[in-house]
């Protein structure tokens, strides 16, 4: 914020800059009407709180991509762009850069579907939602000393929560998919690893989990991990042989029934406070997004 303030006191930018009051951001956002280009800092987190709010009003949105991941920063093509060092250079990109509409999603979850999350970049079941969770219980205790390393000693803190839970077996238990209202005959009927649907494909800030999903349409991709090494591509990018996830089908409406709750993580942030069987994934409201020259 301080080093956005310098910028606009020098009359490098001309904008007003304010922290995200999360309980109020809806009354944040109303404030900003009159402006042409919103900037939002902060990690996958933050977007997916705030991106689905933006897309009510008719903003050109940047990201400027503060987190550790930063998947939808690598996904836009506006990664490499970004400095703190040199916020100038993004925003003079931004000033007269292109925008796609880009989908965000949402997913509804209880006993009667009555309570609702949205998402942009994923929402995943079993074994990385259990390290997510599990990574943000970490970083939180007074010993936690890795951030002293910057975001590879987070990354590093995120592999050693990854093979205790390894050790553990976490998994998500069958399910049950139904896509646009047809049950499906699919893998996903016996204890999977993982079971992920992908807006994009950039994944844990390193790697990628599918090869042809795209952020800008109105569909979402549903992929299962059945062998741990399935996760390969989410750590490397790298598609190798028969390492990768299982794609089940791409679709703008899917049901999903397990039979017990299993961990849930949503944009890379652990949702321990869900504790569902049912989930139903639906498109949600569109927003209109600054993308760098080539986004993934």
């Amino acid at each position: 914020m301080r080093k956005l303030s310098d910028l606009i006191a020098k009359g490098e930018l001309h904008g007003t800059v304010q922290e995200i009051d999360f309980p109020n951001v809806a009354a944040q956002i109303e404030q900003a009407k009159g402006y042409d280009i919103v900037l939002i800092g902060g990690g996958d987190g933050t977007f997916s709180t705030v991106l689905d709010k933006l897309a009510a009003l008719n903003f050109k949105v940047g990201i400027l991509p503060l987190g550790t991941g930063n998947d939808l920063a690598r996904e836009l093509g506006v990664l490499r762009l970004f400095s703190l060092k040199n916020l100038s250079r993004i925003i003079a990109f931004y000033s007269c850069a292109a925008t796609k509409e880009f989908q965000t999603w949402k997913v509804k979850f209880g006993t009667s579907l009555d309570q609702e999350r949205s998402f942009v970049n994923y929402l995943s079941f079993g074994f990385d939602a259990d390290v997510v969770t599990r990574f943000a219980k970490l970083r939180s205790a007074p010993r936690y000393l890795l951030h002293n390393l910057g975001r590879w000693g987070n990354r590093l803190g995120f592999l050693i929560v990854g093979f205790r839970s390894f050790l553990l077996r976490e998994r998500a238990s069958p399910c049950k998919l139904t896509k646009d209202g047809a049950a499906q005959d699919n893998s996903a009927n016996s204890p999977l690893y993982s079971l992920m649907f992908a807006n994009i494909r950039s994944v844990m800030g390193m790697g990628h989990s599918n090869r042809s999903g795209s952020p800008f349409d109105a569909e979402i991709e549903c992929l299962s991990v059945r062998r741990f090494f399935d996760f390969l591509p989410y750590l490397t990018g790298k598609f190798i042989n028969d390492w990768r996830p299982k794609e089940l089908g791409t679709s703008g409406s899917w049901l999903v029934e397990f039979s017990t709750p299993p961990p849930v993580q949503i944009d890379g942030e652990g949702c321990a406070e869900i504790v569902s069987t049912r989930f139903e994934i639906s498109a949600g409201r569109r927003v209109q997004l600054l993308v760098g020259s080539s986004p993934a």
